[in-house]
Order: C-alpha cells, then structure tokens, then sequence
C-alpha cells in the first residue's frame, strides 16, 4: 500500500469580504445582531481578520484511515489548541 500524501496545488488570497460576512462575523463573536448598527471599528478589525485568510487547495493521494482532515490547523500561541 502506497503512504498517503499531500500535494499543495495552490494558496490563494480571498475576496474582500462583503457586508453581510462583517456583520455574520460580529454576530458569533459578540452576539451583535444582525440589525445593530457597526462601528467603524468593528468593520475595520473584521475587515482586517478576512484579509489575513487564505485557500489553501491540496490533493490528498492514496488516502487511509489514518487521514483527518480535522488536523488541519494553524497554530495560535494566544488560543488553546482546541481554538486554533
């Protein structure tokens, strides 16, 4: 049996995010409602948080059970490991 692997086929930048992200985004972390009117400084730190992610794209080969994509993760030293 082949070991499985990962091929990295691209990472790319995200669309700017639209209102409706921001104000989703708000909701879950500070329970804003969706009709509560946004500061400026709530857009610009959501704004912020969405122009730091990336797609990363891959094709996992000859995949078994070993294989979770649940592991895949980025480190943050600030959050628990449950968090990241």
């Amino acid at each position: 049996m082949s070991e499985p692997k990962i091929d990295v086929l691209g990472v790319y930048r995200l669309p700017p995010p639209t209102d409706e992200f921001v104000r989703e985004r708000l909701n879950i972390l500070y329970r804003k409602e969706l009709s509560e009117p946004i500061t400026t400084e709530e857009a610009e730190e959501s704004r912020g948080f969405f122009d730091s992610l990336v797609l990363i794209e891959v094709l996992v080969r000859d995949r078994d059970a070993r294989f979770d994509v649940g592991k895949f993760t980025q480190s943050n030293p600030e959050l628990s490991h449950d968090n990241w």
